[in-house]
């Protein structure tokens, strides 16, 4: 019997108490083997709530040390202490105008592909409110409204299950808050993680800015508007409507998801000193921006691991800074604290450097790791990367980053390769959202997805048909789950070129939010199930090789139907045949089956979309029938990586 020198149990309320020997089980020993937990269960706490809880508690600790704050850095929660209204469209035409969606019973029902041609289209009746005269006229409109308390992240409007029309409308948010005297000086930013839509905010009555998009985060620079010391105010009006040049830009009532409502993703004040580490999404430089740490493999002759850090410093200050820039390397632990010794040789501090006002600079440390332990699905070995710039020996601007050691290869000949191991794909896809909350997801819910996908024997998900909350991709790299991240887009192409520079921009945003997860294997950089010109298609994997800067251990993934682009790793070909699951447009290419085990056995009324009842049968059905499609591509392609179903956690209650 297999029995630990001691063992722990660490309750919801931190009280941790000593028991007697107990060995291992199964789940326990698949968390010692992804070395995630440094107490284990005995066997008198084997339920699966204590386990989830356990484990979860884990996950967000290690989210914490991620956000964790370098002082005098801050970044602080910016959730609590709001107050929502909303205004619904009641449109009688869109209403009869809308069909319930996907109902067809045969294959090809699934496809209603739009292709238009429709300039910008500015969602308000009239132009952006810009001044405080006609931003009293909205506060006036809304005088008698009924304004809520909400701690965010939120959804606006609460849809009903099953979802037949989802709501349109607009939603209001404020709040009222105090920044302290002593930071007049600092940098002030206000960062959204996720918005949905179309956002307009004012700050102290001034507008400060427009933001399309509801995926991918933004900030306003709150610098020059605050009252130090004072009260200030922030007024945030939002537009959740399907708009044609934002993508996805299907119109809600024809797409297979939904768009939801509200400030539906954390909020953060981030507080810097003129002499700071930028953000990547703010900087929107190819290869660099903020932190960006590639794990290149190990050293000839076994003397570690060799890491390339790019990181790019920005002097906002009205005089002339000289910094040193150090980079430190550590392990979390389960505390949400980090073990202080750094693994890191060969000079990681840089001599002396000097900015000009307004001068930025990109530095490029190659640094070795000593004693690697490399990241893999098996073994999701972590590390926090600690970037300081120091002024005079005093620390001055910082940020923790997550990261995980791991080389990446894609052939046709052997198929996926971590640090030159292969690893078939046995994945699923997901969609952002739970009944009623929408995608409003708080981090606990995200990792609760996690740890059941992990549970499950999934090794990678494909995040369908959007880039998701930051709090998963965390969870997955902890809990080592290979992910494909996409951008916005559900089979619409808009030929106007606002919405082809968006479909550009999200390329880049989300490259460069998500470049430092090792969980990340393909970049889905087209458009879902839309098949643009081949042009456009060329276009976006050169947009997104840009982004990334450097061309190893970067794979694009996209459609392949009708005609070639240029993805590294493109689909099956959807041929109208649902037991033709090939790829034939590029055959010298490694391809993936991304969706399989629901549209082919009976379109919208798929056997495998059944919910839940009494007995056992539809469980069954649906469990054969992806048994049944996932044994047969198995043995029929050889270049094929895998395959994924559609979906893990069902999305037919929207």
């Amino acid at each position: 019997m297999q029995k630990l020198k001691s063992i722990y149990i660490m309750s919801l309320t931190n009280k941790i108490k000593a028991v007697k020997y107990y060995p291992l089980n199964k789940m326990q020993r698949l968390q010692m083997r992804m070395g995630i937990l440094h107490h284990h269960w005995p066997k008198i706490s084997s339920s699966l709530f204590l386990k989830t809880a356990s484990l979860s508690l884990f996950l967000i600790l290690l989210i914490q040390t991620t956000r964790a704050q370098i002082k005098p850095i801050a970044l602080q929660s910016f959730n609590s202490g709001w107050q929502y209204t909303t205004m619904r469209f009641q449109d009688k035409k869109d209403a009869q105008a809308a069909k319930p969606r996907g109902l067809g019973s045969k294959w090809d029902d699934q496809f209603n592909i739009q292709s238009v041609d429709i300039k910008y289209k500015d969602t308000s009746k009239s132009a952006t409110i810009k001044n405080k005269e006609q931003l009293s006229v909205i506060k006036t409109q809304l005088e008698h409204a009924d304004w809520h308390p909400v701690t965010l992240p939120h959804s606006a409007f609460i849809e009903p299950v099953p979802i037949e029309k989802p709501i349109e409308g607009y939603a209001f948010y404020k709040k009222t808050f105090k920044v302290p005297s002593n930071l007049k000086g600092k940098l002030i930013q206000l960062q959204f993680d996720g918005a949905m839509q179309i956002a307009e905010i004012w700050v102290n009555g001034q507008f400060v800015k427009r933001h399309l998009g509801g995926y991918l985060p933004f900030s306003v620079n709150l610098t020059d508007i605050l009252n130090f010391g004072k009260e200030n105010t922030i007024f945030v009006k939002l537009d959740n409507r399907a708009n044609p040049i934002l993508p996805p830009g299907k119109p809600v009532e024809k797409l297979d998801f939904i768009y939801y409502s509200g400030i539906y993703r954390d909020t953060w004040l981030k507080i810097t000193d003129p002499l700071h580490i930028t953000s990547a999404n703010e900087i929107q430089k190819p290869g660099g921006g903020g932190v960006f740490a590639h794990y290149l493999g190990l050293a000839p002759r076994g003397h570690g691991g060799i890491l390339k850090i790019t990181t790019h410093i920005k002097n906002q200050d009205n005089k002339t800074r000289t910094f040193r820039l150090e980079q430190s390397l550590s392990r979390p632990r389960l505390n949400g604290q980090t073990f202080a010794r750094s693994y890191l040789r060969a000079n990681p501090t840089t001599p002396p450097c000097s900015l000009l006002p307004g001068q930025d600079t990109t530095i490029i440390q190659t640094l070795l790791v000593t004693n690697p332990r490399q990241w893999s699905p098996d073994k999701p070995y972590l590390y926090t990367l600690t970037s300081t710039v120091k002024e005079n020996g005093k620390l001055i601007s910082g940020q923790n980053t997550n990261i995980g050691l791991r080389t990446l290869r894609i052939t046709a000949e052997k198929g996926v390769l971590i640090n030159g191991n292969p690893i078939h794909i046995n994945g699923s896809n997901r969609h952002m959202n739970y009944p009623w909350i929408g995608n409003a997801l708080s981090d606990n819910a995200n990792i609760r997805d996690a740890i059941l996908v992990k549970k499950a024997g999934i090794n990678a998900l494909r995040l369908a048909h959007y880039p998701q909350d930051p709090s998963f991709y965390d969870a997955c790299d902890s809990l080592g789950i290979l992910l494909i991240d996409c951008i916005p887009g559900w089979q619409f192409f808009n030929k106007a070129e606002t919405f082809q520079e968006l479909v550009m921009r999200d390329i880049r945003q989300m490259i460069y939010r998500d470049r430092n997860h090792p969980a990340i294997f393909l970049w889905e950089t087209s458009l879902n199930e839309s098949y643009p010109p081949a042009a456009f298609r060329i276009k976006q994997a050169q947009v997104a090789h840009k982004a990334w800067q450097d061309s190893t251990d970067f794979y694009t993934s996209g459609d392949s139907y009708f005609t070639k682009a240029a993805w590294d790793v493109p689909y099956d070909d959807w041929n109208g045949d649902p037991g033709n699951r090939n790829n034939t447009t590029y055959p010298a290419n490694p391809f993936l089956i991304r969706e399989y085990g629901d549209y082919e056995f009976g379109g919208g009324q798929s056997t495998s979309r059944k919910s839940r009842g009494d007995g056992q049968q539809a469980m069954l059905q649906q469990a054969w029938n992806l048994q049944w499609e996932h044994n047969r591509n198995q043995l029929r392609y050889p270049r094929c990586i895998g395959d994924m179903t559609w979906a893990f956690l069902t999305d037919w209650l929207v």
